[in-house]
């Protein structure tokens, strides 16, 4: 790999406004490596992945777009070292390096992309959140593309990072992301869109223009479902909606608990939803898993009248609510401390559900 862009290279960079100055504090280099969507080496440009002076990983982006990254080495966000107090986040190394053009050192870009529109559970697409270097970042400007996998993202950093904390990027009509503005527009329309980023609605007070995106995509595809309990016959009574409050109540010993927890598993099954879960009545937690496991596989964690699981479909069960499951047990159980933890597992695991079952 070398660290010295070619001629060509440097020219198409220059074509897209990137400058060589910016492609050299960088490390921007070229290479030759193997990739499996086209099975043959390929020259490419690379995008090394920095922490301090030390190269994490790297990403190779060859012709018509194909790409990939190291086997195995860690996801970091490309331009780690220049998190600062604001920091300004986008979808890709082209419009990171835009943005240094226009003066802005303090911008970071996600490691992968967007998550596919389609896509359910993208837990681990998140996994450069749990970095210290972020608690550096008090400030963040969400300037990712504008299209439909970019405004998922741009939700999930929002919720991730704390909406009172986030300021959100508009591009102009025509432009999906920071290059597009730089290669249409120009530099000093870049750098009047990071100036011009609006802070999301303050809780209590609200203008109509808050709210343009989300009404122009109600007017284009109606209000938004909550998703299936997985009852067919519940479906047309409750469905269930991330950032609403549910209370299940009733008679004692009625079944309320075992019902909710068969809709968690519902939800974790057929969703990809995960769920953080204080349950004092369930205590201690082993005994809430099993119960859990057992809604999962369909059989019994322990012998009895039916079979059993087996060790195998025990492991499986084990694997599986690992994946959507996060037990919260704080030394001090009050309402604060749970949802101190809640914020946490919101950011570090995606978590969608926070359930708090009491006697």
């Amino acid at each position: 790999m070398s660290n010295v862009v070619a001629d060509p290279v440097a020219e198409w960079f220059a074509g897209r406004g990137i400058t060589k100055e910016v492609l050299t504090r960088n490390q921007v280099g070229t290479s030759k490596v193997y990739f499996p969507q086209v099975e043959d080496e390929r020259a490419c440009v690379t995008f090394p992945y920095f922490r301090g002076s030390e190269v994490i990983n790297v990403k190779y982006r060859g012709r018509d777009k194909i790409f990939r990254m190291e086997s195995g080495a860690e996801r970091i966000l490309y331009g780690l070292n220049d998190i600062a107090e604001t920091t300004i986040w986008v979808e890709g190394e082209i419009d990171k390096l835009s943005l240094e053009v226009a003066g802005y050192l303090n911008c970071v870009s996600v490691p992968d992309g967007a998550p596919a529109i389609t896509a359910k559970n993208y837990e681990s697409k998140f996994d450069f959140l749990a970095c210290e270097e972020l608690n550096r970042a008090k400030t963040h400007i969400v300037a990712v593309d504008n299209d439909a996998p970019g405004l998922k993202l741009r939700e999930e950093l929002v919720r991730r990072l704390s909406p009172e904390n986030c300021l959100i990027v508009d591009w102009p009509d025509g432009c999906k992301d920071a290059n597009d503005v730089l290669m249409q527009l120009g530099l000093d329309a870049l750098i009047g869109c990071i100036r011009d980023a609006r802070p999301l609605p303050i809780a209590g007070a609200h203008e109509v223009t808050d709210y343009a995106d989300e009404l122009r995509h109600l007017y284009e595809h109606g209000s938004p479902r909550g998703v299936s309990t997985g009852w067919l016959n519940l479906a047309a009574f409750y469905t269930v909606r991330c950032a609403e409050f549910t209370t299940v109540t009733g008679i004692p010993n009625s079944g309320k608990s075992e019902w909710l927890d068969a809709l968690l598993v519902n939800l974790a099954h057929e969703q990809g939803w995960i769920f953080g879960v204080f349950s004092p009545e369930n205590w201690p937690v082993p005994e809430h898993i099993k119960k859990l496991a057992e809604k999962h596989i369909g059989k019994p964690f322990e012998p009895g009248l039916h079979a059993r699981m087996t060790a195998t479909e025990w492991d499986v069960a084990q694997s599986w609510l690992a994946q959507h499951f996060v037990f919260i047990e704080p030394e001090t159980p009050t309402l604060d401390d749970i949802l101190a933890i809640a914020k946490q597992l919101v950011r570090r695991r995606g978590v969608r559900g926070i359930v708090v079952i009491g006697h």
